[in-house]
């Protein structure tokens, strides 16, 4: 399972004689966003039209490019697949896919950790990477064998790794799957995969 180049492929349909192809992207990258309390790394946010989302990755890029470059697109390294992210999550803002473009404000962070905390309830958690706040709060559940947990955790760093293909391509279906925080909710609208990023903003 590849996260990301299924996300592109619906993304392709989802456009396909629309003249968006042709559309401009820009990808910069903005220090002075406040993070996703989940995510860590820089802030990448990609232009599209009237459309600005993020995307948190610890590879962030810079580019201009136009939305056809992304279908067909290998996306071989975290830094593509980082950039690519970034693009959905503009381009499914821009057409309505997705409502979540943004990281919530930081008032939001405790509810925001309160709620998460429901949602999880007793289940043993495994993190696919890093995420402190998961390990800092949530410590007792978790576990380091996805095949031990009820439930797996997804950033967005997480989803563009190396370690992202073979973890979801064994327990999706098997395992309940969460995305967590904006980085996450372009791809999880695409895919209708299950998202957690209930004060995050358009």
């Amino acid at each position: 399972m590849d996260i990301i180049k299924d996300a592109v492929e619906r993304l392709r349909t989802a456009t396909h004689d629309s003249g968006l192809e042709d559309g401009d992207v820009a990808i910069r990258v903005n220090p002075s966003v406040v993070l996703c309390q989940y995510e860590r790394g820089a802030c990448m946010e990609a232009h599209f039209a009237e459309s600005v989302a993020e995307f948190v990755t610890m590879d962030p890029t810079r580019a201009k490019t136009r939305l056809s470059f992304l279908f067909g697109g290998g996306f071989g390294t975290p830094r593509q697949r980082a950039a690519a992210g970034a693009i959905i999550n503009a381009v499914t803002g821009f057409l309505l896919i997705s409502r979540i473009r943004r990281a919530c404000l930081p008032e939001s962070h405790s509810p925001c950790l309160r709620d998460l905390s429901h949602v999880i309830g007793n289940a043993k958690i495994f993190p696919l990477g890093q995420i402190p706040k998961i390990s800092e709060k949530f410590g007792n559940h978790v576990v380091d064998d996805p095949g031990a947990a009820d439930l797996i955790l997804v950033n967005g760093d997480a989803m563009i790794s190396p370690e992202a293909e073979p973890v979801l391509g064994m327990w999706t279906g098997k395992k309940r799957v969460l995305f967590l925080g904006p980085s996450t909710a372009g791809t999880c609208s695409l895919l209708r995969c299950e998202h957690y990023c209930p004060y995050g903003r358009r």
